[in-house]
């Protein structure tokens, strides 16, 4: 659905190695990034056994590998996201007890924490999710997709709608655009009738699978009120009607300016503060004519621009990044016909000028 035959994979959370078993099963190539060495011996243990051929595992934290990869592009993150919480909840399944009959103590997990130390909370496990798929979507192909399976969770008298908290995370990273939540029924899982008759507890046997695609600019449309890739609430002024309708149908029917617009500035500069913070975070420069010369986008709203779309005869044909937000371009992606990619740059020492190159 995702992946032809021979195109790469990433998994930033290898675990045993499903994603890598798939891969190898199915004709695809594929990276694995995994914290915990006993997973590794397990993942390598199945493949001896099954006569399955290895695919490429790296040791490590995601967070640290990631920025290493050397400009290798992906068609495909595919990922089963490790859960807030979740290594450290007693385990508290097992043999039915009888009536009157002394609890058992709950057995603690064994599992390893995601990294040293763990997360301490949720709102630091979303940080840190939100960091490692900002920095895989940076070695996603553009046009390529970000899958992640998640599971909500029932804890402290508490649901826990992870998979909803982690589209958000997800949808604030650069240049991913949510595309849909998948429903999966596990039929492995087992229906328990949690708090009966005293209370209502869910049994939870479904996980989410949010699907993100990673795009390579953000279409404007100025006929309708959008929201665009990154979750930003107001759509564009009328002055962007001239990418879809022309500079005539623009001066005779113009529409009314979006709520957050900061400064409005007269050809060809236009500036908009699209989260109303006080600071611009998207610019629209166009040619005299009125078709666009470039775009700028500030996605983490540090009041300094990411994201620079340039185009020639109304359409884009390079796009520059700079993916770490220090302020500096670190990406090159150079379009033919406005939607193809022929040619992905990286700076990976940070002087400026591209290191590693790839054509497609």
């Amino acid at each position: 659905m995702f992946t032809k035959r021979g195109e790469r994979v990433l998994d930033p959370f290898a675990g045993v190695g499903g994603t890598l078993l798939g891969a190898s099963l199915r004709g695809r190539r594929a990276v694995g990034i995994e914290i915990n060495p006993e997973w590794i011996r397990i993942y390598r243990e199945v493949c001896r056994l099954e006569g399955i051929a290895e695919q490429e595992v790296i040791p490590g934290d995601s967070r640290a590998v990631l920025p290493t990869l050397d400009g290798r592009l992906f068609d495909l993150v595919l990922t089963d996201v490790p859960y807030w919480k979740m290594d450290r909840a007693p385990r508290s399944r097992g043999a039915w007890k009888r009536v009157g009959e002394p609890s058992r103590p709950a057995r603690a997990s064994r599992l390893a924490d995601f990294g040293a130390g763990g997360y301490a909370d949720k709102a630091e496990w979303l940080a840190g999710m939100g960091e490692i798929f900002t920095r895989a979507a940076a070695v996603l192909k553009p046009g390529g997709y970000l899958v992640s399976f998640i599971g909500d969770m029932y804890r402290d008298n508490t649901y826990h709608c992870l998979s909803a908290e982690l589209a958000g995370a997800l949808a604030r990273v650069p240049g991913l655009v949510w595309k849909a939540n998948l429903v999966w029924y596990d039929v492995s899982k087992r229906l328990h009738l949690y708090g009966y008759q005293y209370a209502y507890i869910p049994s939870l046997i479904h996980q989410n699978i949010l699907v993100f695609r990673r795009e390579t600019y953000v279409v404007l449309n100025c006929r309708r009120r959008a929201v665009d890739a990154l979750g930003m609430r107001f759509a564009i002024a009328a002055a962007l009607c001239l990418l879809a309708a022309g500079a005539a149908e623009a001066q005779a029917a113009p529409a009314a300016p979006p709520v957050g617009i900061l400064k409005k500035g007269s050809e060809p500069r236009i500036e908009f503060d699209l989260n109303e913070d006080g600071r611009v975070d998207y610019v629209l420069v166009n040619y005299p004519g009125g078709l666009p010369e470039h775009e700028e986008f500030d996605y983490n709203h540090d009041g300094r621009m990411d994201d620079f779309v340039y185009y020639k005869d109304g359409l884009p044909v390079r796009e520059e990044i700079d993916s770490d937000y220090d302020g500096k371009v670190d990406i090159w992606v150079h379009l033919s016909e406005g939607k193809y990619i022929r040619r992905w740059e990286r700076d990976l020492d940070g002087d400026g000028r591209p290191d590693k190159a790839q054509d497609f």
